[in-house]
């Protein structure tokens, strides 16, 4: 299971001033395949992985859990984790505190949502690929 605090959103282009996203989108045609550059209209919401706060812990350290035994076994490390000392500019949101949610009555919203399952469907197989080859993905 991927972390949420991983960045995943590559595929697309956030612009956060005028509130748009940019996405490639490939169609069929008989002379090929076109892929044409597209933007969808946001609003803007808190950001769901760091509640708005533009930071989180950096997934490298708990991103398989931790126990008493790990903060136990460093002096120190509870008070450094608890205090920020881990934290990294959130993944997500890269550290604005807002994510752009695009508008379901953008004339793009389809397309958008049409490329984002395709991209889950290649990241899903991608994850699935290196679990079967215990690659480091694997987790």
């Amino acid at each position: 299971m991927r972390d949420c605090r991983e960045k995943n959103n590559s595929w697309f282009k956030c612009d956060h001033d005028q509130l748009l996203i940019s996405f490639r989108y490939y169609t069929e045609a008989e002379e090929g395949d076109l892929e044409e550059e597209l933007t969808v209209q946001c609003e803007a919401e808190v950001c769901d992985v760091c509640r708005g706060k533009g930071r989180h812990v950096n997934p490298s350290i708990d991103r398989n859990g931790l126990m008493a035994e790990d903060f136990d076994a460093e002096p120190g490390f509870y008070d450094d984790y608890t205090s920020g000392v881990y934290d990294v500019s959130c993944n997500e949101c890269d550290g604005k505190r807002v994510m752009l949610v695009p508008k379901e009555d953008d004339p793009n919203y389809m397309k958008f949502c049409e490329t984002q399952d395709i991209r889950n469907e290649i990241d899903e197989e991608a994850h699935n690929e290196q679990m079967m080859l215990g690659g480091p993905d694997c987790y």
